[in-house]
């Protein structure tokens, strides 16, 4: 598991903001479920997927096509070429949830942004397709992923539940603020039709 600090906890809230996530704790919360904020990461359970979001292939083929200079084409040469945590933040991860719809309202919608796109408009009680659930057993419907990560949002052990005060201000920002005064990172704002399998690290 990567070390987490008060400077890692800021990137957090950056990107998040830059992303129009409403709360950073929301990408906080997928990323520590996702990895524990290891960005090298490799799922053991067939799904070939790396890193801070659990990049498939799926996803970094997107990246490859809708991102001007995107270099890797599998999900290991993705942590291979971004293999910091500050990197792969400021990189792919903040380039796969721009080519989503923005702004990021919802818990709901930065879980299934990284899980399956397609339900960010979906109740979360619509059953995932049968595909979905056989390969994460015991995720029947967003509901099931959305609570893990509500569990999250209250552990002692997110980032910015240990350095929120600190991240914020070094990130720029207070808790409430609305305003950005960061600039934006470069990156495309396409709307793009893949996902991300969530699986267990």
């Amino acid at each position: 598991m990567a070390s987490m600090d008060a400077q890692k906890a800021a990137v957090i809230v950056k990107v998040a903001k830059n992303l129009q996530i409403k709360d950073p704790k929301w990408l906080d919360a997928v990323i520590k479920h996702e990895s524990g904020y290891s960005p090298t990461i490799q799922n053991l359970g067939g799904y070939n997927a790396h890193g801070l979001i659990q990049f498939t292939q799926i996803a970094v083929d997107e990246l490859h096509d809708k991102i001007p200079g995107f270099r890797p084409k599998t999900p290991r040469e993705l942590v291979q070429m971004y293999p910091t945590f500050e990197a792969q933040m400021n990189g792919p991860v903040y380039w796969y949830y721009s080519l989503q719809r923005k702004p990021y309202g919802s818990l709901h919608d930065v879980a299934m942004a990284t899980f399956l796109p397609a339900y960010r408009t979906k109740s979360e009680t619509t059953e995932f397709p049968d595909w979905v659930k056989r390969a994460n057993p015991g995720l029947d419907r967003p509901k099931d992923y959305n609570d893990r990560l509500r569990r999250l949002l209250n552990s002692p052990t997110l980032a910015l539940n240990q350095y929120g005060e600190e991240a914020y201000r070094i990130a720029g920002y207070t808790p409430s603020s609305g305003s950005n005064p960061l600039p934006l990172i470069a990156g495309a704002a396409l709307v793009v039709g893949g996902y991300l399998i969530w699986t267990r690290s």
